[in-house]
């Protein structure tokens, strides 16, 4: 069985995460334990945790509320049809009734009379009602998904805050690669110097932690806006400096193999068994991979137009065979119609709750990033497992130099999947 992916035991918040991060690697880890980062990035992640279940719960009420009422609305329509043709029946059959209708009366034929007038003025009332009904709900439904999910304040936390988290997790690894001379120093003032200009660099890019006053909410929006921008971003994949370069001299360092470990555990191992849980591979019980939700949507869809073409299908018959048609005639036709309508209706909804949430973008772009990511990993190993054999100096600093290049590489990685993210869910609402 898989292991159940850790959520964000990369960045060492917890202190299980650390314990076991000092026991793999006892000579680094010191320098890489970063709580400003820690309290920057769990202020973040709650907020737009909360954000995105506030927008989505929004979304599927929006959807639920906008079928039902185009449902009732249909149902009305259908009511309004079948008794249209009621009343000019029953003054048909009053005008051929006259001579007899002391008779009648004599007999309690007019009270039932009476009584078939009385339900088909209830069932107009009752089309109405539905029909009242059935446009309130639409008014309702357009409003929440103007208010409350195309821009509500839950969508811009949500965006705002995700952005904050994921660049604070780039941030982490990437002042790594860009200062790592100054980290595995064994000269404990240079790695206290670098963990406090770390600390500084988090100031200054997210403005503190979380909350945060409304220009600094409008400089990071802006910001947001500019990574999502397909021209700028991509001269914004590094933070804190520009690409690294690999120095000769990181080389020398004994501490440089642990961290090429460390690299592969806690940044490639974790992306790769982040994009595993998302598509699927490492979910634990009673939680639904992409790929199943996907399927779900897909075979919902398929079943409903399966429902609407066997129903056609069987008023076509009922103009071909007699027996059929007896069946199929009068309100049994307008209600099979009605009930195709219903079907298509919630087919629609269906689908926009898979576009609304994501479902088939996040797939495709999950896979794609999985599948880079393991290249990665397999690059990184063949590479590293040459180092370590490498027989003269000259090799193994050409080995390391190729590892580092896979590291800054993973890190340009990440960045693209994460704008890519963010333009999908910028984009995305639950409009039917």
């Amino acid at each position: 069985m898989a292991q159940i992916h850790k959520w964000n035991a990369d960045l060492l918040l917890t202190s299980e995460d650390e314990k076991q991060a000092r026991e793999l690697y006892p000579r680094i880890t010191g320098g890489f334990i970063d709580k400003t980062i820690g309290e920057q990035f769990k202020a973040a992640n709650d907020i737009a945790n909360d954000a995105k279940k506030r927008r989505r719960l929004a979304g599927l009420v929006a959807v639920i509320v906008g079928v039902g009422s185009l449902i009732l609305i249909s149902i009305s329509v259908t009511i309004h049809e079948t008794n249209h043709s009621t009343p000019s029946i029953h003054n048909d059959q009053s005008r051929k009734s006259n001579a007899q209708d002391d008779v009648k009366h004599q007999d309690g034929g007019s009270l039932g009379e009476n009584e078939e007038h009385a339900a088909s003025e209830a069932e107009w009332h009752l089309a109405d009602f539905l029909g009242a009904l059935g446009v309130l709900l639409g008014l309702l439904s357009v409003a929440i998904g103007l208010n409350f999910v195309l821009h509500s304040q839950a969508k811009k936390d949500w965006l705002i805050n995700r952005w904050i988290t994921e660049r604070t997790r780039q941030f982490y690894f990437q002042y790594c690669l860009c200062h790592l001379e100054e980290l595995l120093s064994e000269d404990r003032d240079d790695v206290e110097f670098s963990q406090v200009r770390r600390e500084n660099y988090v100031q200054q890019m997210f403005g503190g932690v979380i909350p945060k006053s409304p220009i600094e909410k409008n400089k990071l929006k802006e910001r947001l806006e500019r990574t999502i921008d397909v021209e700028e971003s991509n001269s914004l994949a590094w933070l804190s400096d520009n690409q690294p370069e690999f120095e000769k001299s990181l080389d020398g360092f004994d501490k440089f193999s642990e961290f090429c470990s460390f690299y592969r555990d806690l940044r490639l191992g974790h992306q790769i068994s982040y994009a595993e849980h998302v598509l699927g591979k490492r979910r634990g019980p009673l939680r639904f991979s992409l790929e199943f939700q996907h399927h779900v949507a897909e075979y919902s869809s398929m079943g409903t137009v399966f429902v609407i073409v066997i129903l056609h299908l069987f008023l076509s018959l009922g103009l071909v065979f007699p027996n059929i048609g007896d069946i199929v005639s009068g309100g049994t036709v307008l209600i099979i119609h009605v009930l195709c309508i219903c079907l298509a209706v919630i087919t629609m909804g269906i689908r926009v709750v898979e576009d609304g949430s994501l479902i088939r973008a996040d797939l495709v772009r999950y896979a794609d990033y999985l599948s880079n990511l393991r290249l990665f990993a397999a690059d990184f190993d063949r590479v590293f497992a040459q180092r370590c054999a490498a027989q003269s100096a000259e090799d193994r600093t050409r080995h390391s130099a190729e590892l580092f290049s896979v590291m800054t590489a993973t890190e340009e990685l990440v960045f693209v999947e994460m704008t890519s993210f963010l333009r999908s869910a910028e984009r995305s609402s639950y409009l039917m």
